[in-house]
């Protein structure tokens, strides 16, 4: 309060509130003059948020430029997949985003080619797509397990423990002097032609 004369006028103090900032003007004392207000020079407008907006690999939103009160969203860019769902952030008084950054989760390259003694089963390229690898007509297991599994995990394939190694009849067994035997090789697909001597 404040005493002029005989008669005791009000003097708020005007300010821009929490999460409001000033665009012209400063924190002021506004005086009844003559039965009305003075006039104020302050203009607040909410504050923009700068703090604590989302982040991570593969993470957009919509929050840039959000003020105070204001709502936005997160997810993925292309070429990454949501686990869980969009995330909703908001613009606190204090400048900071309240909200969880959303999980991104890249997708993969290209399958490598694995060789012939392998094949390949399945398609897609993003995050918990699989490959199926099987050794191929031909081959067997030499170690590990076939079909194996392969899957995307978060921008890269797991690794193919499967040696796969062709089969092998062995040596041609001798049908005795009455046949002709000629052809080579002893793996699959090996063939021998036989005639009378």
């Amino acid at each position: 309060r404040e005493r002029v004369g005989d008669d005791v006028q009000l003097c708020p103090v005007f300010d821009c509130a929490s999460g409001f900032v000033a665009l012209s003007g400063d924190a002021e004392d506004l005086r009844c003059l003559e039965g009305h207000w003075e006039m104020k020079s302050l203009v607040c407008d909410a504050d923009e948020c700068t703090a604590g907006m989302p982040a991570g690999a593969g993470v957009v939103s919509s929050c840039s430029g959000a003020t105070f009160g204001a709502s936005c969203t997160a997810s993925c860019a292309a070429g990454f997949v949501l686990e869980g769902d969009v995330e909703t952030f908001t613009c606190g008084a204090d400048g900071h985003f309240v909200g969880t950054s959303p999980v991104c989760r890249a997708d993969c390259p290209a399958f490598a080619g694995l060789g012939s003694e392998f094949a390949v089963v399945g398609s897609g390229w993003s995050h918990g797509s699989s490959r199926t690898v099987s050794c191929a007509t031909g081959y067997r297991a030499a170690s590990g397990a076939s079909p194996t599994v392969v899957p995307c995990e978060d921008g890269s394939w797991a690794g193919v423990n499967l040696t796969c190694a062709e089969y092998d009849c062995g040596s041609f067994p001798s049908l005795g002097p009455s046949y002709s035997v000629s052809g080579s090789g002893t793996t699959y697909s090996s063939v021998r032609s036989l005639d009378c001597a």
